[in-house]
């Protein structure tokens, strides 16, 4: 008797859960635990489910990407079962059935994607697999906590080419300054000289990018036309002034002028009637 009331109870943990079958039938209740339950010898079956958390490591997954792209990515589920019930009457093997669901679910996702979009979004693309994942998985009785893409791992000859482009852009920030800086100094050595600013002005803009021309450009231009337009008013306005008087004296001049050529004629035509 004593050897048979061992055999008839069962402790299990406070992570655990015991979903028990009579006869092959599932009892009505649901899973038993924590602590102590009571079966029948021979008659009962019951089955142990952990509901702490588990960590699954996917594997590295060749992807190709939206932009044709070929690509090694892997990532971590975290997982647990939230009812043991339904993990152990609707599906074989819960934890397996998630871990290969996890690594489509990742292939899928990724081919989706761009390249800049999986190097630059990952928490976005995390996010979508995890609602992916326990959408999925919630028929099986589990829930999935987290996904965390680990790593991305480009080909070799893409990683040179991009070291490559990021180079030449380092070294082309330098040159275009001091561009910039040589273009700028014939304008202020020919200040007296309007044409070689200007144009020296035109050759600095033409060299320098369009989102990198200053917005004070337009306004020296602006003050320069101004101080032309003063020139020219003043020009005109001492034009004004001294015409008058500038035509009268030539008037006054072709008048002695004439009147000279006059008296040279009249001498002239007395000396030949002598």
């Amino acid at each position: 008797m004593p050897f048979s009331l061992l055999v008839c109870f069962k402790v299990v943990q406070e992570y655990e859960r015991a979903v028990i079958f009579r006869l092959g039938r599932l009892m009505q209740g649901g899973a038993k635990g924590p602590g102590i339950f009571f079966i029948l010898p021979c008659i009962d079956a019951y089955a142990r489910v952990d509901l702490r958390t588990r960590t699954y490591d996917v594997p590295p997954q060749e992807v190709l990407t939206k932009d044709s792209v070929t690509v090694s990515v892997d990532a971590v589920v975290y997982y647990r079962v939230s009812n043991a019930t339904v993990s152990i009457a609707n599906v074989e093997n819960a934890h397996h059935s998630t871990r290969l669901l996890a690594q489509t679910t990742l292939r899928n996702t990724m081919g989706t994607r761009h390249l800049h979009e999986i190097l630059s979004e990952r928490m976005t693309i995390s996010g979508s697999m995890q609602l992916s994942l326990d959408e999925a998985t919630e028929a099986w009785g589990i829930k999935v906590e987290r996904v965390e893409i680990k790593d991305v791992r480009l080909p070799v000859q893409l990683q040179r080419a991009m070291a490559a482009e990021a180079e030449a852009a380092r070294e082309a920030a330098p040159s275009d300054r001091r561009r910039g800086k040589r273009t700028r100094r014939p304008t202020r050595k020919s200040r007296g000289r309007p044409r070689h600013r200007r144009l020296s002005r035109h050759r600095h803009r033409r060299s320098r990018p369009s989102e990198e021309r200053p917005c004070l450009s337009f306004r020296r231009d602006l003050t320069l036309r101004r101080r032309r337009r003063r020139r020219r008013l003043r020009r005109q306005q001492r034009q004004e002034l001294v015409w008058p008087a500038a035509k009268a004296a030539k008037t006054a001049n072709n008048l002695r002028r004439q009147r000279k050529e006059n008296d040279d004629d009249d001498g002239g035509e007395e000396n030949a009637i002598d």
